[in-house]
């Protein structure tokens, strides 16, 4: 009874959200390579432009001569330590300009456009919009078929089990055999993908899960012991929260140890309860860990959650004004000297305000992804405002840094990537057997009820009787 309880709630399951799953494999499937095509492509982008490594410009200098050519305001921008890669400003969520880093000059090519087909693959796979929603219809049914996909996975498992313990019955479904036709094959094939893909599937399905939602980003919060986010709209905002997750604050940490470091008052600080900007407010949870994420994984340069900024630069900077971030961007490198890329962001309306993102990861195989630091520093005084290593970070916070890098396989680098990519396309695999004996089981079901009419009609036809 048991067995067919969950039979029939797999079989159910399993078609409402057949059509979401498929979508999110392919899709899924579209960007397994993701990091090393982009960066394929970018590297023929500098060298196709036969670029001089010996004068190369300071970050300034790149920014003002990118700005005078767009003539819009330039305020982010991301370096590379492998020369090999062009330079990236970033206007925006989604839109970012190649620059090489020598002589400043906007790069055009191939990159671009894979770059933005991926961008668009990748957000239908997220939001199941062409743009980066954060909130729809269509992106929470695809979350709840995600959810009920981990349960197709379990369940999948307990259906799994041979009824007896025999050599055939245990080849069956773990052996592929192509002589078969019909619903035998489709049985097999079904059987034997979820045998081999069913932990792979599920590490997937789980870590989406946890993306997509504040209570299970909450239950890996509790699991690694590390209280969760603080809801937001706490009074004491931003502060609170890194309190809470073991992340020192400016006033905690570079006040105590370094004596000339400015005393940063966060602007929520005198906030009533409850009471946020319009820009802080995430329209699809309360949880102030998740934000906005740009193509690389790193916080978008418009969702700066929480740190009383605006959104980017209101106002183009001078020669001079992009000049004074060199010394600190020099400055900035002491703190990673291990660095392999990093972002520049100016922030606030009068740009008082640098951050300093570093990936102290190895770029060729990712798995720097989870290793992020954090330094923001005073544009005019130099003065180092807050710094964020991933040591300071909480168990929790750890926990969840990894889940992206997990979902994608890119923790383990190329090997992890590939089995990334088997399980999409056995997804795609699952989704096709099961609807296929689904079907099959949905005619057999009418053909026998048709049969059982016509036996039922011709028992009630009186019967011809020959008289003499």
């Amino acid at each position: 009874m048991f067995r067919k309880l969950i039979f029939w709630s797999h079989l159910t399951a399993g078609v409402f959200v057949a059509l979401f799953v498929a979508f999110m494999a392919v899709t899924g499937a579209a960007l397994a390579y993701q990091p090393q095509i982009v960066r394929y492509f970018e590297r023929r982008l500098l060298a196709n432009a036969g670029a001089h490594l010996s004068a190369c410009m300071s970050p300034g200098q790149l920014l003002f001569a990118v700005q005078r050519q767009t003539s819009k305001p330039v305020g982010t921008v991301q370096i590379f330590s492998d020369a090999s890669l062009p330079a990236q400003v970033q206007f925006g969520k989604e839109e970012v300009l190649f620059v090489d880093p020598c002589t400043g000059r906007l790069l055009s090519g191939s990159a671009t456009a894979v770059r933005s087909f991926l961008l668009t693959v990748r957000n239908l796979h997220e939001s199941v919009a062409l743009g980066h929603e954060r909130e729809g219809v269509l992106r929470d049914i695809k979350n709840a078929a995600n959810l009920g996909f981990c349960f197709l996975i379990l369940s999948g498992v307990v259906l799994w089990v041979p009824r007896r313990w025999r050599k055939a019955n245990f080849r069956a479904v773990t052996v592929f055999r192509t002589d078969l036709q019909g619903r035998p094959r489709d049985w097999n094939w079904h059987n034997v993908t979820g045998f081999w893909l069913a932990l792979p599937l599920l590490v997937i399905s789980l870590t989406g899960v946890i993306m997509s939602y504040s209570w299970a980003e909450d239950l890996l919060y509790r699991a690694s012991g590390s209280p969760p986010p603080a809801a937001r709209g706490s009074k004491s905002g931003i502060d609170e929260d890194r309190t809470k997750h073991g992340l020192q604050s400016s006033e905690r940490t570079m006040a105590e140890t370094s004596p000339g470091v400015e005393r940063h008052k966060p602007e929520n600080a005198n906030r009533e309860p409850g009471e946020e900007k319009e820009h802080e407010r995430d329209p699809q949870t309360t949880n102030p860990k998740r934000e906005a994420r740009d193509f690389d994984g790193h916080p978008s340069v418009e969702h700066v959650r929480g740190r009383g900024e605006q959104r980017g630069l209101q106002k183009p900077l001078t020669a001079a004004e992009f000049l004074t971030l060199d010394p600190l961007l020099e400055q900035a490198k002491q703190q990673v000297p291990d660095w392999q890329n990093i972002r520049l962001q100016v922030q606030g309306a009068s740009a008082e305000t640098v951050a300093f993102m570093f990936d102290d990861g190895d770029e060729s195989d990712r798995k720097g992804k989870g290793q992020r630091s954090e330094l923001r520093m005073n544009r005019l005084s130099g003065r180092i405002l807050q710094w964020t290593a991933p040591s300071q970070a909480s168990r929790g916070q750890s926990w969840r840094s990894y889940t992206r890098v997990l979902h994608t396989g890119e923790v383990f680098g190329f090997p992890g990537q590939t089995v990334a990519l088997l399980a999409a396309l056995g997804a795609t695999l699952l989704v096709w057997t099961g609807i296929a004996l689904s079907l099959r089981r949905f005619v057999a079901w009418r053909v026998r009820n048709a049969r059982l009419r016509t036996d039922f009609l011709l028992s009630r036809m009186p019967q011809d009787r020959h008289t003499a």
